[in-house]
């Protein structure tokens, strides 16, 4: 095994690795964060939690000690670097399950999938929402986006009550914050949001 097999099947390295790298951020973000704080908003909208759900939440991002967090707007412009670096986060993830003997096959479901993804998109909302309360005005991008995400992919009732209350919270702990003309981040358009289901 060489030098750099070794530091690629370390999980505990995995967890430290730095998101938003190449963006300008207040702090640092680590995937080890990242992956607890969605854990933390799954366990305030689910009533009876999915242990495949939860060990893919835990373990979603690990495969990223083959490439870092790429950015968003390079995966989403370049569809062949996207399917690639999918391969080998794909792979680098197997490798160190293996190594640790906790290889498991995480089965989700389309629908799984899909929530899995909105809670994601609503964790890197509060970060964003997050900078900018601590005066990073880059962090409105970021929360901006992926509000809009979520709220144009009809999420279900749970969620749709905890953004609510996180726009709520940003509003009350962001005083000096006005923001964008987007429907998503007006509590009054989530909560019809809320009705219509």
């Amino acid at each position: 095994m060489s030098e750099d097999d070794r530091v690629r099947i370390d999980t505990r390295l995995a967890g430290q690795l730095k998101r938003y790298h190449t963006w300008p951020i207040t702090g640092q973000q680590t995937v080890a964060e990242h992956c607890w704080q969605i854990l933390r908003i799954y366990y305030s909208v689910v009533d009876i939690p999915d242990l495949h759900m939860v060990y893919y939440i835990i373990f979603h991002d690990i495969g990223e000690t083959a490439t870092g967090d790429l950015p968003y707007p390079v995966k989403s412009q370049n569809n062949t670097l996207k399917a690639e670096a999918d391969s080998l986060e794909q792979r680098s993830m197997y490798s160190q399950l293996q190594y640790w003997g906790s290889f498991q096959q995480t089965m989700l479901t389309d629908e799984d999938k899909k929530f899995f993804k909105q809670i994601e998109l609503i964790e890197m909302a509060e970060f964003g929402m997050d900078q900018v309360c601590l005066g990073n005005s880059h962090g409105f991008i970021v929360a901006d986006r992926c509000l809009h995400a979520v709220f144009e992919n009809q999420p279900c009732q749970k969620l749709v009550q905890y953004v609510i209350k996180r726009i709520r919270l940003f509003f009350d702990q962001c005083v000096f914050f006005v923001p964008g003309k987007g429907d998503w981040w007006s509590a009054a358009k989530w909560e019809r949001l809320h009705a219509r289901k």
